[in-house]
């Protein structure tokens, strides 16, 4: 099971207050994703379901932006190719991170199919993508 991220975004300057309600809004639709896990899970008798977090990866990908922690990356606008929230290659990115965490259960350090040859800030930026996706499928292991 996947849980999103919002389906709109913001280059206004207001875009900590967007963020700060689309985290309450996330927290809310992961909740209900969590009511319905544990249903499936009952139903075949042990545990069958991994909740993928791809609505708080991204929205720890916006905070990274707004921190300066993510090479090559400035505003969080960046992360979205439209207001509809259509993700570019750094969102895209954390949550194949993250997908690629849940199925095969491996570290996700030092892996280099992602990086973009020819650009200097990619090889940076996937080692924080890869640092974000593991903090954050380890914090939903946390909570399972």
């Amino acid at each position: 099971m996947s849980s999103s991220w919002l389906p709109t975004s913001t280059t206004r300057p207001s875009a900590m207050a967007t963020m700060t309600s689309a985290s309450r809004m996330v927290e809310s639709r992961c909740a209900m994703t969590k009511l319905v896990r544990p249903r499936i899970d009952a139903r075949h008798g042990r545990a069958v379901t991994t909740l993928v977090p791809a609505g708080e990866a991204v929205l720890r990908l916006r905070e990274a932006v707004v921190a300066g922690e993510l090479p090559g990356v400035t505003r969080q606008s960046e992360l979205f190719r439209d207001p509809l929230g259509h993700a570019t290659q750094p969102t895209m990115d954390v949550v194949t991170y993250l997908w690629f965490a849940a199925l095969y259960r491996q570290p996700l350090d030092d892996l280099t199919t992602l990086v973009e040859a020819g650009d200097p800030t990619s090889p940076a930026r996937q080692a924080v993508l890869q640092r974000i996706a593991s903090e954050t499928m380890a914090a939903e292991a946390a909570v399972a």
